[in-house]
């Protein structure tokens, strides 16, 4: 899943270099480089985290979790990490039979 950048209250999705990681051994990745600005946070997931299903099978999405991600740009990366995790798991129907739900998130602070 290519990872999600929160600048400036907005939200940017970052292009993707390959396919899945690991899936074909000999599979060439191109490389992309960008400088995080003072603020910017980086969101990066597995589709467990958008691909979690309710009882009526809709997916939680990359909607939502850009909206939680907007509302909460501000707070701590552990408290961000702790609400994406509790809206995903109160969503999902059945929680133990999900994919894995892992979110990784960097922040740049300071002042350039």
């Amino acid at each position: 899943m290519p990872p999600i950048l929160i600048r400036d209250g907005k939200a940017t999705r970052l292009e993707s270099n390959g396919t899945v990681v690991g899936l074909l051994p000999d599979f060439p990745y191109g490389q992309t480089t960008m400088t995080l600005q003072s603020g910017d946070l980086l969101v990066a997931f597995t589709d467990g985290v958008t691909e979690a299903e309710n009882k009526d099978g809709e997916q939680f999405g990359e909607d939502r979790l850009v909206e939680i991600l907007l509302q909460n740009s501000e707070k701590s990366l552990d408290e961000i990490a702790g609400i994406v995790t509790e809206r995903v798991q109160n969503w999902a129907y059945d929680p133990d039979n999900q994919d894995d739900t892992t979110i990784l998130l960097v922040r740049r602070s300071g002042h350039g």
